[in-house]
């Protein structure tokens, strides 16, 4: 990953993975370019979808010089696309979203500012793994809130094995 000059904002890099989402990936796309957050760059990475998910990714490109779009030949699922993500990726931090997401235009922005708080009050120069508490709206219309580990502000977030267990 790229290092950033002194004084200077870190590049973020949004990670989309799409899938065979031709309803839903324009709509995360634009999501992903909401972000108040700059610099960042999207990469997307089409696990080998068979609708018009792949032109959608390559019309958004051809307008968003941020956008920058890699095609896997074999649907190899989320976690291989993941992977080409963490590949292409120029920036300091990565954001993953899926191609169904719609997150809030201060996500990446409070994110970076977490991580980074975190770091200097807690973490001791330890990498850190942010993972994001979230609303979720199901087919049917409900909703529901999915809370995640170390989201209270200001003080030590799990770590070690019970990190490992959730994730894992």
């Amino acid at each position: 990953m790229a290092s950033t000059a002194p004084h200077s904002r870190p590049l973020v890099t949004i990670g989309l993975t799409a899938f065979n989402a031709a309803d839903t990936v324009d709509a995360a796309l634009s999501s992903a370019l909401a972000q108040t957050w700059r610099p960042v760059e999207i990469v997307a990475v089409d696990d080998c979808s068979d609708d018009e998910t792949p032109d959608i990714l390559r019309r958004a490109a051809a307008y968003h010089p941020e956008i920058r779009v890699f095609r896997n030949n074999v649907n190899g699922g989320v976690g291989v696309a993941r992977n080409r993500i963490l590949d292409e990726a120029q920036g300091v931090f990565v954001a993953f979203f899926d191609d169904d997401d719609e997150s809030h235009p201060e996500r990446v922005a409070i994110q970076v500012k977490r991580i980074l708080d975190y770091e200097e009050n807690f973490a001791a120069g330890a990498p850190i793994v942010c993972h994001t508490a979230r609303d979720v709206t199901y087919p049917d219309g409900t909703t529901a809130r999915i809370s995640t580990m170390g989201e209270v502000v200001g003080r030590t977030a799990p770590s070690g094995q019970p990190v490992a267990q959730r994730i894992l």
